[in-house]
């Protein structure tokens, strides 16, 4: 991947996820209106509000991370799994097949900024 593609992938997903992670802060109800009903039934201390602010710190820090790329590769893979989590939750929807797109910009921008060696380790070189 080209050092330009690389940082607008990684300054994109981490606009994306730092303004989602104030949004789901700021109304935290609206996005938990989105999950499948199994999913809403989860929740801690009766509500589901400390897991929809848990996500919203998740998606800031992980687009904080990003925008000032510090371990960067290890943010993207967790924003991955956290997009692949998500997309579960939510079965098939219009946002869900958004979060597809999202997942695999995560993906691509994990391999991209990997080192190396584990790369190599990985079988991805």
């Amino acid at each position: 991947m080209r050092k330009t593609a690389a940082i607008v992938l990684r300054v994109a997903l981490a606009l994306t996820l730092l303004l989602v992670g104030v949004m789901i802060w700021i109304n935290p109800s609206v996005w938990h209106s989105y999950l499948q009903p199994w999913a809403q039934s989860v929740k801690v201390a009766g509500s589901s509000r400390p897991i929809m602010q848990a996500m919203a710190i998740l998606d800031i820090l992980l687009g904080a991370a990003m925008i000032f790329d510090l371990w960067t590769w290890i943010a993207a893979l967790v924003a991955a799994i956290a997009l692949l989590l998500a997309i579960i939750a939510m079965g098939l929807s219009n946002l869900s097949i958004l979060c597809l797109g999202l997942f695999g910009a995560a993906i691509a921008l994990c391999v991209a900024k990997m080192p190396e060696p584990t790369a190599r380790k990985m079988g991805l070189l």
